[in-house]
């Protein structure tokens, strides 16, 4: 969400219903801006990097489970823009991550434009060289057809300077899949309609929302945090 006092990301799926109003959990991508720019919010083609929103959710889930609140570690989103403007070399007067973003956005588009869906395709597993990088599911052809290219923009992220990728199995995707079904799901209260929806595994961080019969999203990531930022605090 670009705008407003600063640029934010949503911290988890919502569905909201016509007709009212929700209080829309978020995180700040922008450390050093705190004052209107212009008072709307919109998206602009904007994404936040996988390795990053797995940080994310990481924390927004430690904060369902304890409180059944849906707040980030605001301190930890933060380290993770840092860190990707230090690798894209960009300085940034605000620490604005969409700053990053623009660095890298021609790079970007060619992984857009190269992956297309497919017929009645409803989701991704994004692999490289090193393992799966996660996965993106939604509720209809449609609605995955929507977001597409801002999924596969997400993930790109973590290819830029990645080697190239001769082949997987798989028999790897498979496992990985097979092991989030046969984890431990739990369902909270959603701040929209719908339930939230999380994976607890030691090794990955999944998260979603079943609104009326359907998974209308659901995303998982490795567990990418180090040691040196274990565990997040909420703040």
């Amino acid at each position: 969400m670009v705008g407003g006092k600063q640029n934010r990301i949503i911290n988890t799926t919502l569905v909201i219903l016509a007709r009212t109003s929700v209080k829309v959990p978020v995180s700040c991508i922008q450390a050093g801006r705190w004052q209107h720019q212009r008072a709307y919010f919109d998206s602009t083609g904007s994404v936040f990097r996988a390795r990053s929103r797995a940080v994310q959710k990481a924390t927004v889930s430690a904060s369902v489970r304890e409180n059944g609140g849906f707040r980030s570690d605001q301190r930890a989103v933060w380290n993770e823009v840092s860190a990707s403007l230090d690798e894209l070399g960009v300085r940034s007067d605000t620490s604005d991550f969409q700053e990053g973003r623009e660095r890298v956005a021609h790079r970007l588009e060619g992984f857009v434009d190269a992956i297309r869906p497919a017929e009645n395709q409803i989701g991704s597993i994004f692999i490289d060289a090193q393992g799966i990088l996660g996965m993106e599911i939604l509720g209809t052809p449609a609605l995955f057809s929507q977001v597409c290219d801002k999924i596969t923009g997400s993930f790109a992220f973590e290819v830029l300077s990645a080697p190239a990728l001769n082949g997987t199995s798989i028999e790897t995707i498979k496992l990985w899949w097979e092991k989030i079904l046969g984890s431990q799901v739990t369902g909270h209260d959603s701040p929209g309609a719908g339930v939230d929806i999380r994976v607890r595994a030691e090794d990955r961080i999944g998260s979603g929302l079943f609104w009326n019969g359907v998974v209308v999203h659901f995303s998982c990531f490795p567990d990418v945090r180090t040691e040196d930022n274990r565990p997040y605090e909420s703040e």
